[in-house]
């Protein structure tokens, strides 16, 4: 018989029996981590549960207050307004005061050779213009919700509320899986 074959004969006894004692440690182990990661998927769950429980009686005692009392629906709107309107104006400022400063070194020979310090103030101009955008439409976008909910609060009450009953099902089922 060949050498390589009594090594492998040799090496492979070893192994086999390694590999059988050391088998259930690996699967206990195993066992151990699903059972780890399980539970702590069911408490990120839960977690996620509580806070959309929380954040939805938030929303619908606020979208109560403001069907109850127009005074401060009325503030609420004014609010979305005045914030829509001084991002606007700010955005607008930064931008104007980009767009006037890259037109100024476009003026004369000397500033001619600042051609890409020009391209680079007019494009941190746009960019100032589209992040005023971004938050000027978003505000808005944030007040037509709130008025599209109140407008039609009892559907929205009963969604809602439907929705925190299925998330306190969830919580209440949580333990008993897995």
């Amino acid at each position: 018989m060949r050498v390589d074959l009594w090594i492998s004969i040799l090496l492979a006894v070893p192994l086999a029996v390694l590999a059988n004692l050391l088998t259930p440690r690996i699967r206990d182990w195993l066992d151990r981590r699903a059972q780890r990661t399980a539970a702590q998927r069911r408490r990120r769950t839960v977690e996620q549960a509580r806070s959309e429980i929380a954040r939805l009686h938030t929303e619908l005692e606020r979208l109560s207050t403001f069907t109850s009392d127009p005074h401060q629906y009325h503030c609420f709107l004014l609010e979305i307004l005045i914030r829509a309107t001084l991002y606007g104006a700010m955005a607008g400022l930064y931008a104007g005061l980009l767009f006037a400063t890259a037109s100024w070194l476009g003026i004369g020979d000397f500033w001619n050779l600042a051609g890409n310090l020009q391209g680079y103030i007019y494009t941190a101009g746009q960019i100032v213009s589209l992040i005023g955008f971004t938050m000027v439409f978003r505000t808005c976008w944030q007040g037509l919700s709130v008025i599209r909910r109140v407008a039609d609060f009892p559907m929205q009450k009963q969604i809602m509320e439907a929705v925190i009953a299925v998330y306190e099902h969830q919580i209440a089922e949580a333990p008993r899986a897995g």
